[in-house]
C-alpha cells in the first residue's frame, strides 16, 4: 500500500488541451468561501499522444506507464471529467490506478456520467460520480473525505455512490448551480498551451434549450428534476468582468470563441455585453447561434461589435430529415435568409453537416446539393454521425436498423463511440460521402454559377476521397479570408495535415514507439488570488 501524504492533493486528469468545466470547478475549490484551499492542493494532469494530435489511441498506450507517473504525484482524489468518446481510456486508466492504488479515491464527472451515470458507475472503477454541475456536489464530497465523521453523504448534492453498509447503489437529487454571477472566475492557468494561444474560448452561460436528437445537451437537462431551471446565464456585467480578468491571464489572445450553446438566446444580454466588449475588448470573434433567433437587428449588432464567424447546426441539407430526425424547426429558408444577412453584413457563415443520418441516403443528400450551392456559406464543416450515449438518436438508429439492440447496449456503456460510417448506407458509400465533403469545401472559394455547373455534372464523382485536401480548402479560404479570425485557424489546419502525414509515416514503424506520451502537470493557482 502507498503511503497517502498528509496534504491532500485532487488531481485532474484530462486530455484536451483546455476544458472549461475543470478550469471552472479548479477556481471554485480553491476560492476562499470554500475553505478547502488549506486542506487540498489541486493539480491538473494532461495526457499527450505521442504521435495522433489529441487523439487518444486507447490500445497502444501504456497504461502502467502513464498510471504510475499519475501515482508519483500522491494524490488523494484523481478525478476524470469526461466526454462519451474518451470513456473507455479513462475508464481503463481509473481501473488500472485501482489495480495499482486501490486506497486512491476516484470520482467520475463530465457529460458522460452525468447522461448514463448507471452505467458509469457499474464499471466498479469509480467510487463516487458527480452528475450535472459539480462545484457544490464536489466541494461537499472533498469535505466527507477529510471527516467523514462530521458530514451526511446523503446531504451531498449530485452524488451517485454505494452505500458503506448495504452496499447499494445510492443517488442524490441533483440540483443546478444558478446564480453564476457568484461562481470565481475559472482558473485557465491549469492549461497552459490555452493561454499561450491567440484563440480563447469563453463561456457564460449553462443549458441549452433544444431537443435535437442527436446532441447530448439536452439529455444533460434530464439529470436534474423537471421545473428546475436548466438553462441559466450570467449577467452581462459578470460576463464581461470575466473576461477581462481571463484576458489579463492570456495576453497573447488575438480573438475569442463565445462556446455558449446559443449566444443569440437572448437579445438583452447581447445589447449590454456587446457594447461593452467593442469599448473594453475589441477583438474578432465567433458565436454559436440558430437560425430562428437571428433577425437583421442581431445580425448588425454582431458585425458592429466585432463577429467575424457565426457557426449554425444545419445537419443536413433536408428540410423534413432535419425536423422529423434531427427535431430542428429551421427551414431552408430560414438558413438561406440568415446567408443572405450574413454575407450582407460581410460575417462568414459556418454550418455544421452530419452524414450517415437515419433515413437519409446518399442520393438525397446528393438531390440537395443545388440548394448548398446557392448559400452564402463561409465553411461546410461536414461529419460522420457519432451516436452518444443518452441521445434519442440512439434509438432512432436500432429503429431504423442502422444499429442492432446489442450495438445499442455497447453504445450506452461507452463501449463503441465515434465514427459510425460502418454502420448501415455509410459503410459502402464512405468515401462518396468524402468526396462530397471535399467538393462543399470548395464552394466558399469559388462564385455560385462554378458551384452550380459543378453540381450538375457531378464533379465530386472524380474529386479525390481525402480528408487532407478537405482540410486544405479549409485553410486555403483561411489564408484569403480578410477576416482576422479565420486566419487565426491557420495554424490549426495546418497541425492536422501535419498530424495526417505523420501518423501516415509511423504506420510502417514499430508499434513499440508508439506508446510514447507525456503528461504535463500544472497547479490551481491559490484561491485568494482569484477574483469573484
Amino acid at each position: 500500500m502507498r503511503e497517502i501524504s498528509k496534504t491532500n492533493k485532487l488531481l485532474f486528469f484530462d486530455c484536451v488541451p483546455f476544458n472549461i468545466g475543470i478550469a471552472s470547478l479548479a477556481a471554485y475549490l480553491n476560492s476562499p468561501d470554500t475553505n478547502l484551499s488549506e486542506m487540498w492542493e489541486i493539480e491538473l494532469a494532461i495526457f499527450r499522444c505521442s504521435v495522433d494530435g489529441y487523439e487518444i489511441n486507447t490500445e497502444e498506450t501504456d497504461k502502467d506507464a502513464l498510471v504510475s507517473n499519475i501515482l508519483e504525484r500522491n494524490p488523494r482524489v484523481v478525478g476524470f471529467s469526461i466526454m462519451s468518446s474518451y470513456f473507455p481510456f479513462f475508464t481503463g486508466i481509473a481501473r488500472k490506478i485501482k489495480e495499482l492504488a486501490p486506497e486512491v479515491i476516484t470520482v467520475c464527472g463530465g457529460v458522460h456520467a452525468t447522461i448514463v451515470p448507471e452505467q458509469s458507475f457499474s464499471t466498479g472503477v469509480y467510487d463516487y460520480l458527480i452528475i450535472g454541475d459539480g462545484e457544490e456536489g464536489l466541494r461537499k464530497l472533498l469535505n466527507y473525505i477529510i471527516s467523514p465523521e462530521k458530514a451526511d453523504i446523503r446531504t451531498i448534492d449530485n452524488l451517485m455512490y454505494r452505500d458503506s453498509v448495504s452496499e447499494e447503489i445510492c443517488r442524490n437529487p441533483s440540483v443546478p448551480y444558478h446564480d453564476l454571477d457568484a461562481l470565481p472566475v475559472p482558473d485557465y492557468s491549469l492549461y497552459r498551451e490555452h493561454i499561450h494561444n491567440t484563440f480563447m474560448m469563453v463561456k457564460f452561460s449553462r443549458g441549452c434549450p433544444y431537443q435535437c436528437t442527436y446532441c447530448s445537451a439536452n439529455t444533460l437537462n434530464k439529470a436534474y428534476k423537471k421545473g428546475q431551471k436548466v438553462v441559466r446565464s450570467m449577467s452581462a456585467a459578470r460576463a464581461m468582468n470575466v473576461l477581462e480578468h481571463m484576458l489579463r491571464d492570456a495576453p497573447r489572445t488575438k480573438a475569442i470563441w463565445f462556446v455558449d450553446d446559443n449566444f443569440s438566446q437572448s437579445f438583452e444580454f447581447m445589447k449590454e455585453f456587446l457594447g461593452k466588449y467593442k469599448e473594453k475588448v475589441n477583438l474578432p470573434y465567433r458565436v454559436f447561434a440558430n437560425p430562428l433567433e437571428l433577425d437583421e437587428e442581431k445580425v448588425q449588432l454582431l458585425s458592429r461589435t466585432g463577429c467575424e464567424t457565426i457557426t449554425i447546426g444545419m445537419q443536413t441539407l433536408n428540410d423534413f430529415v432535419r425536423r422529423d430526425i434531427c427535431k430542428r424547426r429551421e427551414t431552408n429558408e430560414d438558413i438561406f435568409r440568415l446567408s443572405i444577412l450574413a454575407n450582407k453584413y460581410k460575417i462568414a457563415l459556418y454550418v455544421d453537416l452530419i452524414f450517415g443520418l437515419p433515413t437519409e441516403s446518399f442520393e438525397m443528400i446528393e438531390a440537395a446539393l443545388p440548394f448548398a450551392a446557392v448559400l452564402q456559406i463561409g465553411r461546410f464543416a461536414t461529419f460522420n454521425l457519432v451516436l452518444l450515449p443518452g441521445t434519442q438518436m440512439v434509438d432512432i438508429a436500432v429503429v431504423h436498423g442502422m444499429i442492432s439492440p446489442q450495438e445499442k447496449g455497447k453504445v450506452e456503456n461507452g463501449d463503441i463511440i465515434g465514427d459510425f460510417s460502418f454502420f448501415g448506407s455509410m459503410k459502402k458509400d464512405n468515401k462518396r460521402y468524402m468526396r462530397l465533403a471535399v467538393m462543399l469545401s470548395m464552394f466558399p472559394l469559388i462564385p455560385v454559377f462554378l458551384r452550380k455547373l459543378m453540381v450538375r455534372l457531378y464533379i465530386y464523382k472524380i474529386l479525390p476521397a481525402s480528408p487532407l485536401l478537405r482540410n486544405i480548402f479549409y485553410g486555403f479560404y483561411a489564408l484569403i479570408s480578410n477576416r482576422r479570425i479565420d486566419k487565426g485557424h491557420i495554424i490549426d489546419h495546418l497541425r492536422k495535415i501535419y498530424t495526417h502525414v505523420i501518423h501516415k509515416a509511423m504506420m510502417g514503424v514499430n508499434r513499440s514507439s508508439q506508446n510514447l506520451f507525456k503528461l504535463e502537470f500544472t497547479t490551481a493557482k491559490d484561491g485568494t488570488n482569484n477574483e469573484r
